[in-house]
């Protein structure tokens, strides 16, 4: 079975454990939020496929919420002829919201929950009475990995979320639900069927398409440590999320794992090459020009220590002395996933594999020592 098929099961569990135990499908009227992109076409089109190949009657329309200048709503009416479409105009209000200024890193956040309330409130004036209200987004599990992903490198403890976020379906309202139908299904295996049914992405014309996001910083650099370590699957290797898994999921990860595709998606990357060459070149010269000072162990790396504690899900302590960068030890041939860390972190980015208190002090020491800051929300990789 081709690997395009694998979401249309991924899909067919969801149907089965979220929905089916709890309404009629015919009961249901289906609002498909669309951005244009490959994920929410294969929602859409993987929930109607599945009505239609069981005989049952669909309800339902599709809107797409324009924020900036494009031409998603036309792509979308020339490649989906199985539901309505309608665009809801946010341009004017994502402009005086996020005050987006040309170069600064993309304002997701903001835009996600200008995005969420234009469409609560078209589907609150016109949700269909009688019927259950889903409001379905394209969200799916590589989507909850890289949140993950992301938080293990800036916090000790968030396995909390695992309980309290990232929920299949919550109640928005009285009569509507938001509901993820991807919410069990890899990115590679969304990319695998909508290229198989020869769908072609409208681009929303956002900033980050000009400018990366955190989310795209994290799939463009920490993400690449398990492609370097071949982790196909990678998702079932970010800490914590075999807990949200079981937690979330009855038949449990590795059930889920073993039913799932293997390989990466491919992906336009938003940091460009050249930018990865004149940070390392940037670093290199500092850290050259510079007495490194005694508070090092030449026995190891930082790099090997941070990669270590990811692969394990534990953050550790350190003696008083930090396991040197790799860069400060003159060999500067750094693998693809360390060179594209130390660019978008700098040198002392190993750090994230160590507990609060001495990530804080190694981070520190970073900008005391080449004067470069860390940001959450890699603001950093911008301003470079």
């Amino acid at each position: 079975m081709g690997n395009f098929n694998i979401l249309a099961e991924k899909i067919d569990l969801f149907m089965k454990e979220y929905i089916c135990r709890k309404y009629n499908p015919e009961d249901i009227f289906w609002w498909m939020s669309l951005s244009g992109g490959k994920d929410s076409f294969a929602m859409c089109h993987g929930i109607y496929s599945w009505y239609k190949d069981r005989g049952y009657r669909f309800n339902g329309s599709a809107f797409t919420v324009k924020q900036w200048q494009n031409h998603v709503l036309q792509s979308l009416k020339q490649q989906i002829d199985w539901i309505d479409i309608i665009e809801l105009d946010a341009v004017e209000e994502t402009k005086v919201k996020t005050r987006y200024s040309e170069g600064q890193q993309a304002p997701c956040t903001q835009c996600s929950g200008i995005r969420r309330s234009a469409g609560d409130r078209y589907i609150l004036e016109n949700r269909k009475k009688g019927k259950v209200n889903l409001v379905a987004r394209g969200l799916h599990l590589s989507d909850t990995a890289v949140s993950f992903l992301w938080r293990w490198a800036f916090y000790d403890n968030y396995a909390d979320l695992v309980y309290r976020k990232y929920y299949p379906m919550t109640q928005l309202f009285p009569d509507i639900f938001l509901v993820k139908p991807l919410y069990l299904a890899r990115e590679k295996e969304v990319q695998d069927y909508t290229s198989n049914r020869g769908y072609v992405p409208v681009c929303c014309c956002c900033p980050a398409c000009r400018h990366p996001s955190r989310r795209d910083i994290v799939e463009e650099s920490m993400l690449e440590i398990y492609k370097e370590l071949a982790v196909d699957q990678w998702e079932f290797s970010v800490p914590n999320m075999h807990q949200y898994i079981d937690f979330h999921f009855p038949y449990g990860t590795e059930y889920l794992q073993e039913h799932s595709a293997s390989g990466f998606a491919v992906k336009h990357n938003h940091i460009e090459e050249g930018f990865y060459d004149f940070a390392i070149d940037y670093f290199e010269h500092l850290v050259k020009k510079s007495n490194i000072p005694d508070i090092f162990d030449p026995s190891s790396t930082l790099e090997e220590f941070a990669i270590k504690n990811l692969l394990t899900g534990r953050k550790t302590s350190l003696t008083e002395k930090i396991p040197i960068p790799r860069l400060m030890t003159g060999n500067c041939d750094l693998t693809a996933a360390e060179r594209k860390m130390t660019a978008t972190m700098g040198p002392l980015w190993g750090g994230i594999g160590a507990t609060d208190k001495d990530r804080r002090r190694i981070l520190k020491y970073q900008y005391d020592f080449l004067k470069y800051s860390v940001d959450k929300e890699w603001k950093q990789v911008n301003e470079m």
